[in-house]
């Protein structure tokens, strides 16, 4: 499933097994750090967080340089718009 779903974009490199501690968690809101900060469950969602943490950082850098480059284009007035 992950090498078909990685053709489409990006695909977390976290697997997230089916455990008890999800359901518990979830049942009355909170996630599976709160109930056991040891478990399985607790280092998956840790992992997984830190790789979304991680990917969102990298493409705001790259948003972040496109639309100033973008600005200074403008600014400079070389855009390719007649």
């Amino acid at each position: 499933a992950i090498a078909s779903l990685s053709h489409h974009g990006p695909v977390a490199e976290v697997l997230i097994a089916n455990r008890v501690q999800y359901p518990e968690a979830f049942t009355d809101g909170r996630a599976p750090q709160e109930i056991n900060p040891k478990s399985q469950a607790s280092e998956e969602s840790a992992a997984l967080w830190k790789y979304i943490k991680t990917w969102l950082h990298v493409n705001m850098q790259t948003t972040k340089h496109v639309i100033m480059q973008t600005e200074r284009i403008i600014a400079n007035g070389q855009s390719n718009r007649p």
